[in-house]
């Protein structure tokens, strides 16, 4: 969840950072899925600076647009919308689960739920 502040930027990178891992460590499948939904360019910047060993700019070469694309980022509100677009479009999404304790997170969903 994003509040439109310095401390979104945090946010932003472990959203990348989880693109890049799944196009440079997790075989050619998602690199491949990628690809063909138009982001060929940043598929390919990110594998030449993982092969350069630059996990920084293999993370960088990730666009906001492709974070928007594969992930539900923003507002609580702007995050729901989202949801309701994709569920539309999908029989089952997965969420990336916040850290803590089962007790905190279900306290965090449930305070965002409301």
């Amino acid at each position: 969840m994003l509040f439109r502040s310095e401390a979104d930027a945090p946010k932003w990178h472990e959203a990348r950072r989880q693109i890049q891992y799944y196009i440079n460590r997790m075989g050619a499948v998602y690199a491949h899925m990628l690809e063909r939904n138009g982001y060929a360019d940043e598929v390919h910047a990110s594998q030449a600076a993982w092969a350069a060993r630059d996990a920084e700019a293999s993370i960088a070469a990730i666009s906001d647009d492709m974070v928007r694309a594969c992930q539900c980022i923003g507002s609580i509100d702007e995050v729901r919308e989202q949801l309701r677009e994709r569920a539309a479009l999908v029989d089952v999404q997965m969420l990336y689960m916040p850290p803590g304790t089962p007790a905190e997170v279900g306290r965090w969903f449930e305070s965002v739920m409301r």
